[in-house]
């Protein structure tokens, strides 16, 4: 009998201190938010027509395009615009396995833009010819916007 209730008090010591560990790491991660002080800088994609995506995102989302480059690889550029970019990458050689399933296909499932102006922003893109849909919220609000670029990389807009 002493052995079991030694065990219980035991237990509820491990217990009572992994809890507090939990607690203490949940609230050691909280104290500071973004510590590292991270703010959008870039994403970069591969692509297969470098001229036809750069026309695509100058186009239809308004960026810029800028620091082009073309080497006997590859060939690429910028595409900005205010506190953000889109590098475009084409290598030689490259190629993408197409999947039903776009969890298991390699390179970014998608990236977020945030804007204010939503509903704006889907009367150009349908207006602009793209597969945009629309998904609004619970409360009935337009809230995200998806379309895909025109090699298929998903781009999403949310408000």
């Amino acid at each position: 009998m002493n052995l079991l209730v030694h065990n219980m008090k035991l237990n509820t010591v491990f217990m009572a201190a992994a809890w507090g560990m939990t607690a203490f790491a949940a609230t050691a991660l909280r104290a500071e938010p973004n510590p590292l002080k991270l703010t959008p800088h870039h994403a970069t994609i591969s692509v297969a027509d470098v001229d036809k995506e750069s026309q695509w995102y100058a186009s239809v989302l308004g960026f810029e395009k800028s620091n082009s480059f073309d080497s006997p690889n590859s060939k690429g550029c910028w595409m900005v615009i205010p506190g953000y970019r889109v590098d475009l990458i084409q290598q030689k050689g490259s190629s993408r396995k197409d999947t039903q399933i776009g969890l298991l296909r390699q390179g970014w499932l998608h990236v977020v833009f945030q804007t204010p102006m939503i509903e704006e922003a889907l009367k150009r893109l349908q207006a602009a010819g793209t597969d945009v849909k629309a998904f609004k919220s619970s409360d009935g609000h337009l809230q995200r916007l998806i379309l895909h670029d025109p090699e298929g990389n998903e781009v999403e807009l949310h408000t």
